[in-house]
C-alpha cells in the first residue's frame, strides 16, 4: 500500500519513531540480546557470517564410550564419534515501501519524517519476525519461507513435559549461545542494507502512472545449531491458572528445570532460558516462601509471604520473551 499525504502530515516526528525502535529492542531478547524485564541486562549471544546463502554443519550426535587403558605390547582402538552433516538454507529477508513523490515534495519535512518512520517500522517488524522464526521455524508456526528454528533443530531427547493439558500451553526454551552451540548466522558476509530512497514510476489500480519514491532493506538470516545439547525445551506448561487469577504453584517449578538439566552431561549447560512472562510468574509462585490455604471453592490462595522475582536458575539467565506463543500445541512425549 502506498503512503498517503495524510499519513505524512499526521506523523509527529523523530521522537515518536525513536520510541518505536526503543520498544522493539526490548521485545525480542533472543534477537537483540537485551532483557527488558531485568533492567536491560545483556544476554550472552553468538553471531557469525557466511559467504554464501547455505551453510554446512557437522552435528555431533554421540560421543562413544572407549577404554583408553592398555597393557604392555597391546593397543587401543581409534576413537570415532558419530556426526550428522546438516545443510541449512539461509533465508532472504526484505522490507520494501513506496510513496507518491508528491507526498514528499508537498511537505518535505513531514515527508522526511515519514521516510524515517517507514525505515524504523520495517526494522521493528523484522525483529519481531526473526524472534518468531528463532523459536518456531518453517514448520511449527513460523514462516515457511524463513529459516529452520530451534523447535525443528532440537533433538527429541532434550524435551521435557510439564504435563499441562489446557488451551494456554507454552514452553520454556533453553539455549547455549556459543560458536559451537547456537549461533545467529548472516549470509553474504553479514550484509544488511537499507537503500537510499530513490525515485521510481508507480502504477495505480487502473493502470495510471505517477512518479514515486521507494526504499528497501535486505539481508540473509539463519540459525546454526551445532550440538544437540545446546537447545532444550520444557513443553506443555499450562498457563490457564495464571489467566484465571489463581496461579497454580505446581504447574511450573524448579523441579521441571532440573528434569531438563539432568539430561545434559555434567558441566554442559545453557546460558539462557527464554519463557513467557506469565510462565516466569508461575515459577515465582512455586518459589515463594509463602503460606497457602484453600478458599471456600477449594482453590489454593496465598495468605502470607512474598513472591520473589525470577531472574536465574543454577546460573542460567531466565529471560521473558514476547516471541513465545501462549497457546502452543501439546507436545506428545
Amino acid at each position: 500500500m502506498y503512503a498517503t499525504l495524510q499519513e505524512a502530515l499526521q506523523f509527529k516526528g523523530h521522537d515518536g519513531a525513536q520510541s518505536i525502535i526503543d520498544e522493539c529492542m526490548n521485545v525480542c531478547p533472543e534477537v537483540t540480546g537485551i532483557d527488558k524485564y531485568n533492567n536491560g541486562r545483556t544476554i550472552p549471544m553468538d553471531f557469525g557470517t557466511e559467504e554464501k546463502d547455505t551453510m554446512e554443519t557437522m552435528f555431533m550426535t554421540k560421543v562413544p564410550e572407549v577404554n583408553p587403558f592398555r597393557d604392555a605390547n597391546t593397543g587401543v582402538l581409534p576413537i570415532k564419534g558419530e556426526f550428522e552433516k546438516r545443510l541449512t538454507q539461509l533465508a532472504t529477508a526484505t522490507a520494501f515501501w513506496r510513496a507518491d513523490l508528491a507526498v514528499i515534495e508537498k511537505n518535505p519535512k513531514a515527508g522526511a519524517q515519514l521516510i524515517l518512520y517507514r525505515a524504523i517500522a520495517s526494522m521493528k517488524a523484522h525483529i519481531e519476525a526473526l524472534g518468531k522464526q528463532f523459536f518456531y521455524g518453517q514448520k511449527n508456526g513460523g514462516y515457511g519461507e524463513g529459516f529452520p528454528g530451534i523447535t525443528e533443530l532440537m533433538d527429541a531427547s532434550q524435551i521435557v513435559s510439564a504435563n499441562g493439558k489446557g488451551n494456554k500451553l507454552t514452553s520454556a526454551y533453553f539455549v547455549w549461545f556459543h560458536e559451537d552451540g547456537v549461533s545467529w548466522r548472516y549470509g553474504m558476509n553479514g550484509a544488511m542494507t537499507m537503500s537510499d530512497p530513490r525515485e521510481c514510476t508507480l502504477q495505480d489500480a487502473k493502470g495510471g502512472l505517477f512518479p514515486g519514491i521507494e526504499q528497501y532493506m535486505q539481508y540473509y538470516p539463519g540459525l546454526k545449531v551445532s550440538h544437540k545439547y545446546s537447545v532444550g525445551r520444557i513443553a506443555n506448561i499450562d498457563l490457564t491458572s495464571v489467566y484465571a487469577g489463581k496461579p497454580d504453584p505446581n504447574a511450573f517449578t524448579d523441579t521441571h528445570l532440573y528434569q531438563y538439566l539432568m539430561r545434559l552431561p555434567a558441566g554442559m549447560r545453557p546460558n539462557v532460558c527464554f519463557l513467557p512472562y506469565a510462565a516466569a510468574f508461575l515459577l515465582a509462585a512455586s518459589r515463594a516462601t509463602v503460606q497457602f490455604a484453600q478458599n471456600a471453592s477449594g482453590d489454593k490462595i496465598i495468605v502470607a509471604g512474598q513472591t520473589p522475582p525470577v531472574t536465574e536458575f543454577e546460573g542460567i539467565l531466565l529471560v521473558p520473551s514476547d516471541s513465545i506463543v501462549i497457546g502452543e500445541k501439546e507436545v506428545k512425549i
